[in-house]
């Protein structure tokens, strides 16, 4: 069974097994927010490819971790216009930070302390306190960020705004 399985059905195959497991949540936006950003992302990897360019190679890395921020932003105006009829021009910075924080360390110790608490409730407690302070402490860090840039309110927009955009 050493099949090469495409990106394409990958991404479906999760689709249909969350859809499996809730029905509703194609109801959800917060599905569809999820999947349009993971689409982006899907995308980006398969058709980005990085180089380090010799004396530009720090430049290169930052562009590098930049350009999938970027593109979710880009790739997530309609859904977000469509769905919440806002978008904030402060977001990819946002995710600068927000992004591996909670996928490096946020995700894994809450995973982890769901699992210590039937094995060892001290320690999953403990554990469920650590990451509640690492998200407080995130949260205080983006709203630092929000006060430190100011003046980027969520831009308000029209649900007919997108599609007189492409009428253009």
């Amino acid at each position: 069974l050493r099949r090469q399985v495409s990106l394409v059905i990958r991404f479906l195959c999760g689709v249909a097994v969350i859809l499996f497991l809730d029905p509703l949540a194609v109801t959800d936006r917060g599905f569809w927010l999820s999947f349009s950003a993971v689409a982006v992302l899907l995308f980006v990897a398969n058709n980005y490819s990085t180089r380090n360019v010799g004396r530009d190679a720090p430049i290169q890395a930052l562009m590098t971790y930049w350009r999938p921020q970027w593109l979710i932003f880009l790739g997530l105006l309609l859904p977000l216009t469509i769905l919440v009829q806002s978008v904030s021009a402060l977001s990819p910075l946002i995710n600068l930070v927000a992004i591996p924080v909670v996928g490096t360390f946020l995700t894994p110790v809450a995973l982890l302390s769901s699992v210590m608490l039937a094995l060892s409730p001290q320690l999953g407690a403990f554990m469920v306190g650590l990451s509640s302070e690492w998200l407080a402490v995130l949260i205080d860090a983006l709203w630092s960020i929000d006060r430190l840039v100011g003046g980027f309110q969520a831009i308000r927009v029209s649900v007919l705004s997108p599609i007189a955009g492409l009428c253009l």
